[in-house]
């Protein structure tokens, strides 16, 4: 069992609450979106807890998809979570504000140059400790779950993508209304699956929006390859074991933020982006099966 350092428990009890808020000073980016929410919010909160040794927590509302996925992070690394505080934090006794730094704006490029050596092993360092108690508590209760071995046994993920929210949607209560009006898809996705299946290849066609946040840890750990569009989902490749290939297809955008590479670049992770021409598109499967070869 991993313990913070200093500490003997991973259970660390302080009468202070941490009231962690979101740093909205960069004009990109929102909570509750999963790249930001995960590399901009919650792991870097997640470390600050740990190295403060204050297991009692309160996050900003992050939205109805976003917050199950904060409940169930606290779970993984020992946390007591209260519900979100919306009113002046000077009327809580023992609430104590900080501040979250966005370490998504290390990965996003948009003028293009690649994380330089320093950069890799800074981000690598500062997220070490915390990235290997999640996979080892998502490990554990996938086990308990009897879902370990279904993530251990799959080799290739072919990502579905979720359904729309209507929070997302142009006039949605999201922090940025008309998030939702560019969505992606490949639509071919049971195709390519079943054909990678028929290959000899170990193969799961998921929707990530559905699974519980320890089976989504585990599933992209597993998984010697990805596949899927341009999306939040491969913010997960954080998770994923040096050498794994990622194939991303990008649809168009007007400006390119390499956020999915960055991430390929500081965890040894084999990133393979074609462009494809259209934001709702299918793809031959034996180009997939190509490009995981």
């Amino acid at each position: 069992m991993i313990v913070p350092p200093g500490a003997t428990t991973p259970y660390v009890w302080d009468a202070h609450r941490l009231h962690f808020s979101y740093d909205t000073t960069p004009p990109f980016g929102s909570k509750d979106h999963f790249f930001h929410f995960l590399h901009g919010y919650l792991i870097p909160a997640l470390c600050i807890s740990h190295e403060t040794l204050c297991r009692h927590v309160c996050f900003e509302d992050c939205g109805p998809l976003m917050n199950p996925k904060l409940a169930e992070a606290c779970q993984l690394a020992f946390l007591d979570l209260s519900p979100s505080i919306q009113h002046n934090l000077q009327n809580q006794p023992y609430c104590i504000s900080c501040p979250v730094p966005r370490w998504d704006e290390q990965l996003l490029r948009f003028d293009g140059p690649s994380q330089t050596l320093n950069e890799i092993k800074a981000f690598r360092s500062k997220t070490a400790y915390i990235r290997q108690l999640m996979l080892d508590r998502s490990r554990t209760i996938c086990k308990n779950q009897d879902t370990l071995e279904h993530w251990q046994q799959t080799d290739i993920l072919v990502l579905k993508r979720s359904p729309d929210h209507p929070y997302y949607a142009p006039g949605g209560q999201s922090r940025f209304p008309k998030y939702g009006s560019g969505r992606r898809s490949l639509l071919n996705t049971s195709e390519i699956a079943a054909y990678l299946a028929a290959s000899g290849r170990l193969v799961k066609e998921v929707d990530m929006g559905q699974l519980p946040l320890w089976e989504q840890i585990m599933a992209f750990h597993s998984a010697s390859g990805v596949v899927g569009a341009r999306g939040a989902e491969f913010a997960h490749m954080f998770w994923m074991q040096p050498g794994a290939t990622a194939v991303m297809f990008a649809t168009p955008c007007n400006k390119e933020n390499n956020a999915s590479r960055s991430l390929s670049e500081i965890f040894d992770i084999r990133f393979i982006s074609p462009k494809v021409k259209g934001n709702f598109f299918s793809i031959q499967p034996e180009e997939v099966c190509a490009y995981l070869s």
